[in-house]
């Protein structure tokens, strides 16, 4: 038996933001064409700074660490928004060094929304038999462990948690979200369009 969703939607209090990635832009992508090769393997192995190393290394550090600012801000690519959402869902953490890591427990967390994209893009172990979207093999298959599709909701497969994702609830919510966002824009639009 399955009981509601404990995931709670605030669509009254949608904040509307454009999403700096523009679809065919690969913004990730083009992102190594702009990082050299000291600069990624500070990103691999170090910490944020180092001590004693001499003005000019300590400058390149700076501006190495502007640079990352710059790039994962909302004018570039939002990656920071991302990891601050992924922080809030409680999916992910921060260790000691200061690299994200998958939290314990993250898959019984996981948002309709994802579990819907999975479904609907064609990403799980199911559809995706070759893993033609790269995705580690360690995300997919604990998805894959952790939840199965109905005609109804999505259920986890363990019997120790009964939380289900209906349909009809991700459906109305995505809807209402929609409509939302399209008034948003026809605000902005008519703004621009009629000098209001």
């Amino acid at each position: 038996e399955c009981r509601k969703s404990t995931i709670n939607s605030n669509l009254e209090t949608a904040d509307f933001k454009r999403n700096p990635r523009q679809p065919g832009s690969l913004s990730f992508e083009i992102l190594k064409f702009t990082l050299d090769e000291s600069f990624m393997s500070r990103l691999k192995t170090k910490d944020c700074t180092e001590p004693g190393k001499s003005n000019q290394e300590d400058e390149s550090f700076h501006m190495h660490d502007i640079l990352i600012l710059h790039l994962v801000s909302d004018l570039k690519t939002g990656l920071m928004k991302e990891i601050e959402s992924l922080l809030t869902l409680g999916m992910i953490q921060i260790n000691k060094k200061g690299f994200a890591e998958l939290q314990q427990g993250w898959e019984k967390k996981l948002n309709p929304f994802i579990l819907n994209d999975m479904w609907e893009t064609g990403w799980g172990k199911e559809s995706d038999t070759q893993n033609k979207f790269r995705l580690h093999d360690e995300i997919r298959n604990t998805i894959d462990n952790q939840w199965k599709r109905d005609q109804e909701a999505w259920m986890p497969q363990s019997r120790e948690s009964n939380a289900c994702h209906y349909h009809h609830e991700y459906d109305y919510n995505r809807q209402t979200f929609e409509n939302q966002y399209e008034d948003y824009v026809d605000k902005i639009d008519g703004i621009a369009q009629f000098g209001i």
